[in-house]
């Protein structure tokens, strides 16, 4: 392999390390700010009335549970199950993927 194409190897892995990463604190800070949201609409409630109190909770548990849902929640995991379950689907984007990857790297010569 030439050193172009190291090169281009090394740009995608530290592209995919990267995006891992960008990813992985995106969904900590929504996880974080739902459950900020929920402790408002709790002790916002705390103050009102009874009925709203209920409506609140609901709420809450709601925003709880979305943000447990996005901590546990892992793209790349959801990504290898679709491509298992349709593996010629993934077949043909790999082979337009690698086909596409070629064309490129011959025209950069």
């Amino acid at each position: 392999m030439n050193t172009h194409g190291l090169d281009t190897l090394e740009q995608v892995q530290h592209l995919g390390e990267t995006l891992g990463k960008t990813m992985e604190h995106a969904r900590e800070e929504t996880a974080q700010s739902l459950e900020n949201a929920a402790s408002t609409v709790r002790s916002t409630a705390a103050q009102g009335i009874n009925a709203l109190d209920n409506l609140a909770e609901g709420t809450a548990g709601r925003l709880d549970s979305t943000a447990m849902y996005v901590r546990r929640y892992h793209p790349v995991d959801a990504m290898q199950s679709a491509m298992q379950r349709n593996p010629g689907v993934t077949l043909c984007l790999g082979i337009a993927a690698g086909f596409f990857a070629g064309c490129s790297l011959r025209r950069a010569r």
